[in-house]
């Protein structure tokens, strides 16, 4: 339960950041 859990978010923390910044270049 323990690095996958981790593994799991920071992957999605990875996602979120991407999409944000990404977001605010199209912008």
């Amino acid at each position: 339960m323990g690095w996958r859990y981790k593994a799991g978010l920071f992957l999605i923390a990875a996602v979120v950041i991407i999409w944000v910044t990404s977001a605010e270049v199209t912008q």
